[in-house]
Parts: structure tokens; C-alpha cells; sequence
């Protein structure tokens, strides 16, 4: 059994989990620190984080859409990744999710207030990554103090 450590952060809604990790594809290979969402069913990697990558965003304006924080975005799918944690005592943990999701804006021109609310969107690890792993994700809101567990 390995430790994940995630750190509780203070957000414009509150205090939130979140837990750094690189994502490896074969098209790029990113850090991220992602809200840990046991409400999202998903896990994706939000329109700030996508820009980092060399993927086609533009190209990727199509299919289903999704809503979050008050926004609806194409969510395309990328497939299986790869990714990389840091356990509490140091090591790297390799693991692979079936299928990572990409949020793109729908809307193509956004005015200042709206691209800046966007960008403060952050990647969400969704409970797909919990089940296919079967993690156990800890969170003790009055400490402050939250960590995900391997089996």
C-alpha cells in the first residue's frame, strides 16, 4: 500500500484536494496539478493545461460538450494515458487510465473576464481513475489534510 499526498488549497469556492502528477501520451508529456473530484465521473484536463500540450486543440471543436463552473466545453477524447504520482515516500507510482478527456471552449472568441475565468479551471481527477485503480481517496476538510491510497 503506497500514499499519494495531495495538498488542500484555497480556491474562489473554498478549500479544495489537489494532487500533482504527469501525464505520459505519446504526443506529450505534462505535470499537472489537478483538483481531486469524486463528483466528476471523469478525469480531464482542463483548457489551461491543454495548451501546454502540441495537441490539435483547434481541430478538437466538435462532438459532445460538457458543463463546468458555469462554462460548456467540447470534451474530446485523447484515449489511454499514462501517469506518473509521487507516493509520500518519495517513489514514483506508474499507472495507466483507459481514457483521459481534453476541454476545449466552445466559444471561439472570448472577451478578457471570460478567458480569465477559464484559465482558473483546473484539471479534475474524476472517480474513473479511482475505480479503474481501485484507490481510496482520504480527505479531512477541518485538517486540511487529504491523500489518495493505493491498494
Amino acid at each position: 500500500m503506497a500514499r499519494i499526498p495531495c495538498v488542500v488549497k484555497k480556491d474562489r469556492d473554498g478549500y479544495r484536494p489537489y494532487v500533482t502528477f504527469s501525464i505520459l501520451q505519446p504526443k506529450f508529456y505534462i505535470t499537472v496539478d489537478a483538483c481531486v473530484d469524486t463528483g466528476s465521473p471523469v478525469t480531464v484536463l482542463s483548457p489551461r493545461d491543454a495548451l501546454t500540450t502540441r495537441l490539435p486543440l483547434s481541430a478538437m471543436r466538435s462532438g459532445p460538450t460538457s458543463s463546468l463552473a458555469g462554462f460548456t466545453f467540447f470534451r474530446h477524447d485523447i484515449g489511454p494515458v499514462g501517469l506518473r504520482f509521487r507516493t509520500e515516500d518519495d517513489k514514483l507510482l506508474s499507472v495507466g487510465l483507459s481514457s483521459l478527456s481534453v476541454l476545449v471552449p466552445t466559444k471561439t472568441h472570448m472577451d478578457k473576464e471570460t478567458q480569465k475565468m477559464i484559465g482558473i479551471i483546473p484539471s479534475l481527477v474524476g472517480t474513473d481513475l479511482l475505480r479503474e485503480q481501485r484507490w481510496k481517496f482520504h480527505y479531512d476538510p477541518a485538517g486540511n489534510e487529504s491523500h489518495l491510497e493505493t491498494p
